[in-house]
């Protein structure tokens, strides 16, 4: 059975297990609306499971990076306390959206920013609400880069607190891992 609360924009899905079925989780999918896991299990009489999705935006990041940039974005969303937290994770070469941009998407309402995982240069935070429509940021790779070596130092040395300086570039290095 399904059910659409317009005032709330959710979807309600409600299903029983049969007889020959064995208890499992289900992820709940619909079209533009976030997923949900749900648990199942056999029991004879059990009520319908209800699983409520709520409706989902999404976060267009138009990304400008050099030629040949594979792009590891991350959707962080901002919680009540200002902390980020991981909404959505996506590495691709090439964009899935119009010619530069990277669609996030089934993001539920909130407050968002498309960070890069491997240089951790981020957009300006915006606000995702699926009433409105796709919200869109700018994430400028031009200026970042990727530098890889090794540390090497005398044998016994504890290269934990090895500082790493990069010469050559305009703006401070934002971090080294």
């Amino acid at each position: 059975m399904l059910s659409r609360d317009p005032t709330e924009a959710l979807v309600t899905v409600s299903f029983t297990l049969e007889a020959e079925d064995a208890a499992r989780d289900v992820w709940v999918n619909a079209p533009g609306y976030s997923s949900a896991k749900v648990a199942l299990t056999r029991a004879p009489g059990a009520p319908p499971v209800e699983a409520r999705l709520e409706r989902a935006g999404a976060l267009v990041v138009d990304v400008e990076r050099a030629p040949d940039t594979d792009v590891r974005l991350v959707a962080e969303r901002q919680q009540d306390d200002g902390a980020w937290v991981d909404a959505l994770h996506i590495e691709c070469k090439y964009p899935n959206a119009d010619d530069r941009q990277f669609r996030l998407f089934l993001l539920v309402s909130g407050r968002y920013r498309a960070r890069d995982a491997a240089s951790g240069a981020a957009t300006e935070t915006v606000e995702v609400d699926p009433a409105r429509g796709d919200a869109s940021v700018t994430l400028d790779l031009t200026r970042h880069g990727l530098a890889r070596g090794v540390v090497v130092g005398p044998e016994g040395f504890d290269l934990s607190t090895a500082r790493v300086i990069v010469e050559g570039v305009e703006a401070p290095v934002a971090h080294v891992a």
